[in-house]
């Protein structure tokens, strides 16, 4: 699976393969703390490869309102979510499920 940092695939990118319980711990261009940027409410558009799925959630460890996704998202912001009633900036963890 492959983030992205901006609607429809533009800005910095992500590809992982593993869930990630915390994306305030996988460095990014987004949210900087303590004088490094993560991926933490940072995500706007997500590439799914066939076969693959993956639930997003709004906070760490897994908690929080949840999405499961097993298409492309070009733009988080056309997808009713916990965050300004949308997904864009609001993912925290990501579960990742291989075919």
């Amino acid at each position: 699976m492959t983030v992205y940092q901006h609607p429809h695939d533009r800005g910095d990118a992500w590809t992982f393969g593993a869930d990630e319980r915390d994306l305030e711990d996988v460095v990014g261009p987004c949210q900087v703390f303590e004088g490094r940027g993560s991926w933490d409410d940072c995500i706007s558009s997500i590439r799914v490869p066939e076969g693959w799925r993956a639930t997003v959630y709004e906070h760490p460890n897994y908690r929080g309102e949840s999405l499961t996704v097993t298409s492309d998202i070009p733009d988080l912001d056309d997808v009713r979510g916990p965050c300004g009633n949308d997904w864009d900036d609001c993912i925290s963890s990501i579960r990742v499920f291989r075919p």
